[in-house]
């Protein structure tokens, strides 16, 4: 049977257009009629008004507690598919992605690069940031790693003195290090405060972020590293759990949970992102095993199919240095007695 849904949601970001497109997908599956109201408009949640016929809601930013206000009032079925919730929103059926695996994926990328120091780096207002930051920091207790951690407010607009707060923030860190950046907006922050500490990137401290958004990821050099959130599958699992709200179903006692894609790999942390194995092999193992006083070049060459001189020399060809200067910056203390 023919039904109209209504859509609210302010169409900003990457992840709103992509959880569009899932519920546009299964609309036109189940022949519904889906009405959009952009909530920056003044009429938005115009399509709740009587007789216009909705049966149910899809919302993204129920945090904004009008809209919220409206959508209750108006009884009908609502799936509620943004990552922040408010007093008004609190019952209502969710989507939402997977935080808390967004924060380990991030996790197990930089631990996979090597890195041994690991930190975070969050807004202070929402929720999503505690969650993946409990994602992270499960997988690198399992591991036995540390991590530092920063939270600021979300500033207004990038200004030099927050630039100058996360480029201290860098400069202290131990290096190398994998910094995580809990979306997209905030990691490119941290590129540009890393040009003003003077911290090479991803050399010194590689760099992820959250969102794929290619507009922001790539506006920066060098480029943002990112984790994908699944918008389209949220968008489909929503309209789909609308659907069975629609049928007189009970909701579900907690929110679905839709885990992230794979991560999107830039040269923000693209050190073993290399074409050439034997050099990535290389890198590998020097960060790995930094701290090994028996350590020597010998056993670097060890790990690969190469000699010497070729593995000199490629190195050289790859990252534009020697083996002896990557051990002289990885362990500026030890590097000569390797050799």
């Amino acid at each position: 049977m023919w039904k109209r849904v209504a859509v609210f949601t302010r169409f900003a970001t990457d992840y709103e257009r992509r959880c569009f497109a899932g519920l546009a997908q299964y609309a036109k599956e189940a022949d519904w009629d889906l009405v959009c109201d952009h909530l920056q408009d003044a009429t938005a949640t115009e399509a709740l008004r009587p007789g216009f016929g909705v049966r149910g809601v899809v919302c993204s930013l129920l945090s904004r507690k009008e809209v919220a206000a409206r959508v209750k009032r108006a009884r009908v079925p609502t799936v509620d598919i943004s990552g922040d919730e408010c007093v008004e929103t609190a019952g209502l059926p969710r989507v939402l992605p997977d935080d808390i695996e967004v924060g380990r994926v991030a996790a197990r990328h930089l631990v996979a690069q090597g890195f041994r120091q690991l930190a975070l780096v969050s807004y202070e207002e929402f929720p999503f940031s505690d969650r993946r930051l409990a994602g992270f920091q499960e997988v690198l207790a399992a591991a036995g790693l540390p991590c530092t951690t920063l939270r600021t407010p979300m500033p207004q607009s990038v200004e030099r003195r927050e630039l100058r707060v996360l480029a201290q923030f860098l400069r202290d860190l131990p290096k190398p290090v994998g910094v995580f950046g809990i979306a997209d907006l905030r990691a490119r922050e941290l590129i540009r405060a890393a040009a003003l500490a003077g911290v090479r990137v991803p050399e010194e401290a590689a760099i992820v972020g959250v969102d794929d958004e290619r507009h922001i990821c790539e506006s920066v050099t060098p480029a943002v590293s990112s984790i994908p959130l699944d918008g389209f599958r949220a968008g489909y699992e929503a309209a789909a759990m609308l659907a069975r709200l629609m049928k007189g179903e009970t909701p579900p006692s907690g929110p679905l949970l839709i885990p992230p894609r794979s991560l999107v790999v830039r040269a923000s942390s693209s050190l073993l992102a290399i074409q050439d194995p034997d050099v990535a092999a290389a890198v590998r193992f020097l960060r790995e095993h930094a701290h090994d006083e028996a350590l020597n070049i010998d056993i670097v060459v060890q790990q690969t199919a190469l000699s010497r001189r070729s593995l000199e020399l490629r190195f050289r060809r790859v990252l534009g240095r020697t083996i002896q200067k990557e051990l002289t910056r990885l362990r500026p203390e030890r590097a000569p007695q390797l050799l």
